[in-house]
């Protein structure tokens, strides 16, 4: 007999092997993310599940995701985060965001 950790909402993946990880992990799922100990989304929620939460729930996302997970985003952060640091923000290479900085990007390879 499989020990229950909680419930688990993972109505918003299209992904089989989360609830089936889930399940495995000892959750009982649920689709409401009302009293759901784990709430999983594929994407980033909307601001009102982080807001809606309680202190015991935990989610896959943070606010603010996409600005680290997508690539351009993460690019267009880090050349900010270095105009501002630059002692701290040298570990990366020269970026360019595709189409609207090809020109830079055709210059610098001449």
């Amino acid at each position: 007999q499989r020990r229950v950790h909680g419930v688990a909402d993972v109505e918003n993946t299209e992904y089989d092997v989360v609830r089936a990880m889930a399940i495995k992990a000892g959750f009982d799922i649920e689709n409401s993310d009302q009293e759901s100990f784990l709430i999983w989304h594929d994407l980033g929620p909307p601001m009102e599940v982080f807001s809606a939460m309680k202190g015991y729930q935990r989610i896959n996302h943070f606010p603010g995701t996409k600005e680290i997970s997508r690539k351009d985003n993460l690019a267009r952060n880090l050349v900010r985060m270095q105009k501002l640091c630059p002692e701290h923000y040298g570990f990366f290479p020269r970026t360019w965001i595709l189409p609207a900085e090809r020109t830079g990007l055709e210059t610098h390879h001449k």
